[in-house]
């Protein structure tokens, strides 16, 4: 990973140019709580598990539950996450769409792009 200080300012402009181009899309800015609650929901579909939404209101580590649900409303509204029944009724799971996937891997691209060595000589 690259030493420079400017690295973690590179990768905010790079996710602001991101949220800028999924504007252009009419798709509305994405909180970076949000971002992280979706790259959640993705891991632990990978893992074979579909989290419920109180699972992720339990990661403290996302923000208080009033912000957490207000961010799974957002990618709800966004259709990047969808409500599915679970084998018991009273639990409601998290499932990535694939529009949801389609944003992860535009993040993931970006920060492939941000530690990726710089091709010039300099020290950046």
């Amino acid at each position: 990973m690259k030493k420079s200080p400017h690295t973690f300012v590179r990768f905010l402009n790079l996710f602001r140019a991101l949220n800028n181009n999924y504007a252009d899309k009419g798709v509305s800015t994405i909180h970076q709580e949000a971002v992280a609650i979706l790259a959640y929901v993705s891991e632990e579909h990978i893992n074979g598990r579909c989290p419920t939404i109180t699972k992720v209101v339990q990661q403290i580590e996302f923000g208080t539950p009033p912000t957490i649900q207000r961010r799974l409303k957002e990618l709800i509204a966004l259709e990047f996450i969808v409500l599915c029944k679970g084998d018991d009724k009273r639990h409601r799971l998290l499932k990535v769409t694939e529009q949801g996937d389609t944003y992860l891997r535009d993040c993931s691209k970006l920060l492939v792009d941000v530690v990726r060595p710089c091709s010039c000589d300099c020290s950046c």
